[in-house]
């Protein structure tokens, strides 16, 4: 979370064709803001921004009212794609998973802010840990993986790819995408992005 690379869809944005899909909208952190900027820019291609939590959903639906080739959902990511994306029939050439925030600290180094967040997530029947981001990564990209562009990327925000394999969001999603074929393009200590070509 917090992290800026999700600039590097401009480095492939030439060979995109199919839908954006954007986990997880931005908080201040800007990758809402950018995305829209591409859709604004690529109406060729389908924006769609889903998060679960109605003070994101107004925020990406501000966008939404002013690009016709963006979508707001306010829900699940998991429940967007396989209720909605899925059966559309559309292909994802770009997703950016950053939803499900992981946890950093030990329980008993918690700051405020984190301990908040819990209990925000709490009030949609929802348990922020790390076990459940890591579920809802790696099912979010099956299910992506599923519909995928014949040129497409799942960039993990929050995954650190080092000497011991991957951890983080996308810790149980990239292996699942490296044995299906798809190969890292980009890593570092907080973010993995997979490709598919």
């Amino acid at each position: 979370m917090g992290a800026r690379n999700h600039h590097l869809i401009v480095e492939h944005l030439d060979r995109l064709q199919g839908s954006i899909v954007e986990i997880g909208a931005g908080r201040c952190e800007g990758s809402t803001d950018f995305f829209a900027g591409i859709a604004a820019c690529r109406p060729d291609l389908t924006y769609h921004s889903v998060d679960f939590d109605p003070e994101a959903h107004k925020v990406i639906s501000k966008y939404a009212v002013k690009l016709s080739n963006m979508h707001a959902h306010q829900m699940m990511g998991e429940k967007f794609l396989e209720e909605i994306l899925i059966p559309s029939g559309e292909r994802v050439c770009w997703a950016y998973l950053d939803n499900f925030d992981w946890i950093y600290y030990a329980p008993e180094d918690q700051p405020v802010w984190l301990q908040k967040q819990i209990m925000r997530y709490a009030q949609f029947d929802l348990e922020m840990n790390n076990e459940n981001s890591q579920r809802a990564h790696l099912e979010q990209a099956r299910l992506i993986a599923s519909i995928a562009a014949d040129q497409c990327v799942i960039h993990f925000d929050d995954t650190q790819m080092n000497y011991l394999g991957y951890n983080g969001k996308g810790g149980t999603a990239v292996p699942w995408l490296l044995l299906q074929g798809w190969r890292v393009i980009y890593g570092d200590n907080s973010n993995v992005a997979c490709a598919n070509f």
